[in-house]
């Protein structure tokens, strides 16, 4: 039960280090597109003392959204990848069966046929 389970496995790709790669990019990109230098221009250089928490909640509504860049796209291809790999079992296994039963069909039930006829004959 192993080895198809293994087998199906290799034949699924996943390619979660693309798409980490492509959220790092996403996030440098937004970085050096000056967030954080806008980010300072309009809540750091204003006349007043800036509340530290403000400032926090602020910074974070404008980081990169990590749940629909990276979370929800990874979670999307492991889903795809589990479909695949469920498809690619249950493939192996009707060819498993068949196999199986093509054995049986050609090469087990003739040899017992066989065998018996010869046990009928030598009795």
């Amino acid at each position: 039960m192993l080895a198809p389970m293994l087998s199906a496995a290799r034949t699924t790709y996943l390619p979660i280090v693309s798409l980490v790669d492509q959220f790092a990019a996403y996030a440098r990109g937004m970085l050096a597109g000056s967030l954080a230098e806008d980010f300072l221009r309009q809540h750091v250089s204003r006349p007043g003392r800036v509340e530290p928490r403000d400032a926090a909640t602020a910074l974070c509504r404008r980081l990169p959204d990590a749940e629909a860049e990276l979370f929800s796209p990874l979670s999307a291809r492991i889903r795809g990848a589990f479909v695949q790999a469920r498809a690619a079992l249950a493939l192996q296994a009707g060819r498993q069966e068949m196999a199986v039963a093509l054995w049986q069909a050609r090469l087990a039930r003739p040899l017992a046929a066989l065998r018996a006829s010869l046990e009928r004959d030598n009795d």
